[in-house]
């Protein structure tokens, strides 16, 4: 319980303000440290070395293991304003996207790191990542299906947050949306510009994606939320079954057999939440 006593912190310090930082237990760790090494260099100055180390490594492996489990849970702390969202129409349809963005000189120089653009179904989604910097796009048929409608969102983020909008972003932006504009024009299509209302539904989109499992509880079903109390349920009885009966193989091998479950279906959930 004191080994997992960051994480909870975490849990409790990120969701009391989910609109600030992400709080890594490996930050509440190096905290902790230091005020360890504080007491002990005032109470035990004889001893302090040989504490100092074994704290020193408790702290740093507990704090670098738990911290994936944490963002794992919590997700990124985003904001709509952190984001730069534009959109277009071309006469170019989603077909005509996939082929040109098929390109392997022209998904370089955009740094397309994943597409859509083996699924023959629309929307045609890709995203390009330039270090911290980031964009998603998503090409859909306009309502009269003769031009496409292409929605751009760009982002920066780190760990455990997304960066506020900057002026690098912005230059960002304007490299990737001009050098679009140009790979279309040699194809004999225009990009105009267009509201931007489509974009601001693949921001809020893209920062679905970005939730962690614990803000995904809060959009379970009835159905979901039985699952949940049915998973407890079976801890419990396989801790009852464990530590009172003493079958611990068959109550071990029941165990691993819920947490490859539950770890699909987390997955699952998490994949239908990625653009709707």
């Amino acid at each position: 319980m004191i080994f997992l006593s960051p994480l909870l912190l975490s849990l409790v310090l990120t969701r009391a303000k989910p609109e600030k930082l992400l709080v890594p237990p490996l930050y509440i760790q190096a905290i902790t440290f230091a005020e360890f090494t504080a007491f002990y260099w005032v109470k035990y100055p004889s001893d302090v070395w040989p504490a100092l180390v074994f704290l020193g490594v408790y702290f740093y492996v507990s704090g670098f293991v738990l911290t994936p489990i944490a963002t794992y849970l919590l997700g990124v702390a985003v904001k709509t304003e952190d984001f730069l969202s534009c959109s277009f129409s071309s006469g170019a349809d989603p077909e005509k996207f996939r082929i040109i963005l098929a390109t392997e000189k022209f998904r370089e120089n955009l740094s397309i790191v994943r597409d859509t653009s083996e699924d023959t179904e629309e929307p045609y989604r890709f995203r390009g990542r330039n270090g911290t910097l980031n964009f998603v796009g998503r090409v859909t048929s306009s309502p009269d299906h003769h031009n496409s409608l292409l929605d751009l969102a760009f982002f920066d983020t780190t760990r455990y947050y997304v960066l506020p909008r900057s002026d690098v972003l912005k230059e960002y932006a304007n490299q990737k949306t001009s050098y679009l504009r140009d790979i279309l024009s040699r194809s004999g299509f225009n990009l105009d510009e267009r509201s931007s209302e489509s974009a601001e539904t693949l921001v809020h989109l893209t920062m679905s994606r970005m939730q962690g499992v614990v803000p995904l509880l809060g959009n379970l079903s009835r159905l979901g939320w039985l699952k949940v109390f049915a998973f407890l349920g079976a801890m419990v009885w396989l801790a009852f079954d464990a530590l009172v009966l003493k079958d611990i193989t068959t109550s071990a091998g029941l165990i691993v057999l819920i947490l490859v479950t539950v770890a699909f279906e987390l997955r699952s959930v998490k994949t239908t939440s990625r653009y709707g």
